[in-house]
C-alpha cells in the first residue's frame, strides 16, 4: 500500500489521487477551479475498482485515482500554491516555480502558467541560461530564448558533454556558429565563414581563438567585444569576454532565426 503523504492527506478531502506513489487525498474543488482537463476528468463514469470492496475509485486508498507522468514535487508545487499560496509565510523556491510551471503547462492551468512564468521571469538571474532554454522549448516560452542564446555566446567556458546533450545538437552547432561570428569579427552572410561553421569547435579561450583566427581567409576585421583593456580579450585567458549588446542579439537573431520574438 503506498504512503500518504504527510501534509496533503486531508480527512475531509473528496478524492484520494496516487502520484508518483504516494497517496494524496485532496479537494476536488481546486483542480476543477484550475484545469479543464481535470475538470473533465473528474465527471467521467468512474466505475467500480476491482475487489471486494466495491469501493467507487478516487474515494479511498485502495482505489485511488492514479495520475501518471506527475512527480511527487510537481504536484506538492500545485498544492502548495492552490491552498496557501495567498499566504504571506508560504514561500516558494526557485524548483517549485519550475515544477509548478511543469505542471500547470500540462493540464493546462492557464493562470497558474502564467504566473510561474512571471515568477521565474523575475529571477531569471538565478536560473541558468541551459536550463532556461530546456523549459522554454519544453513548456513552449520563446520569450526566454534570445536571451539565453546570448549569454551562452558570451560565456567563457565551453560547453560541457553534459549541456550538450540536454541542448540538442541542431542547438550546439548554431551556439558555436554564433561564438565564432562574434569572436572573429566576421559578416555572418560570408560564404566563406558559413562553410567553416558546422566542422569549428566552441571557442572558450585565448589559444582556442588565435588558432582560429590563423585560419580565416578573409582581411581580419576589428572583433566585436568592448573592453577598456588596450590588450583586448587576449590579454589572460581569464578575462571574460565583453561583446557589443547589439551586435550580440543580432547574431543571435540571425543564427537562431528568432525574428519576431518579444525583446528578451
Amino acid at each position: 500500500m503506498p504512503k500518504r503523504h504527510e501534509e496533503y492527506y486531508f480527512d475531509d478531502g473528496s478524492v484520494v489521487l496516487l502520484v508518483d506513489g504516494t497517496l494524496f487525498r485532496v479537494h476536488r474543488y481546486y483542480f476543477t477551479r484550475e484545469s479543464q482537463i481535470f475538470a473533465d476528468m473528474f465527471t467521467l463514469p468512474t466505475g467500480e475498482a476491482s475487489g471486494s470492496s466495491g469501493t467507487t475509485e478516487g474515494k479511498s486508498d485502495s482505489s485511488p485515482i492514479e495520475i501518471p507522468g506527475v512527480t511527487k514535487q510537481e504536484m506538492e508545487s500545485f498544492l502548495g500554491f492552490v491552498y496557501f499560496g495567498m499566504h504571506d509565510e508560504h514561500t516558494f523556491t526557485l524548483e517549485s516555480w519550475v515544477s509548478l510551471l511543469s505542471f500547470s503547462t500540462r493540464f493546462i492551468c492557464d493562470k497558474i502558467r502564467a504566473r510561474s512564468i512571471r515568477e521565474l521571469e523575475a529571477i531569471q538571474s538565478r536560473v541558468d541560461p541551459i536550463e532556461r532554454i530546456v523549459l522554454a522549448v519544453r513548456h513552449n516560452i520563446p520569450q526566454w530564448l534570445s536571451g539565453a542564446y546570448q549569454e551562452l555566446c558570451q560565456r567563457q567556458d565551453s560547453l560541457s558533454e553534459e549541456e550538450g546533450e540536454r541542448l540538442g545538437l541542431a542547438t550546439v552547432i548554431k551556439l558555436m556558429r554564433a561564438r565564432e561570428i562574434l569572436l572573429s569579427g566576421s559578416d555572418m552572410r560570408d560564404p566563406r565563414f558559413i562553410s567553416r561553421t558546422s566542422r569549428t569547435p566552441a571557442m572558450s579561450s585565448t589559444s582556442a581563438y588565435l588558432a582560429r583566427m590563423q585560419l580565416l581567409d578573409a582581411v581580419p576585421v576589428r572583433p566585436a567585444w568592448s573592453s577598456d583593456d588596450v590588450f583586448g580579450p587576449l590579454h589572460s585567458a581569464s578575462v571574460e569576454l565583453r561583446f557589443d549588446p547589439q551586435r550580440v542579439a543580432d547574431v543571435v537573431r540571425e543564427v537562431f532565426l528568432l525574428e519576431g520574438l518579444p525583446p528578451s
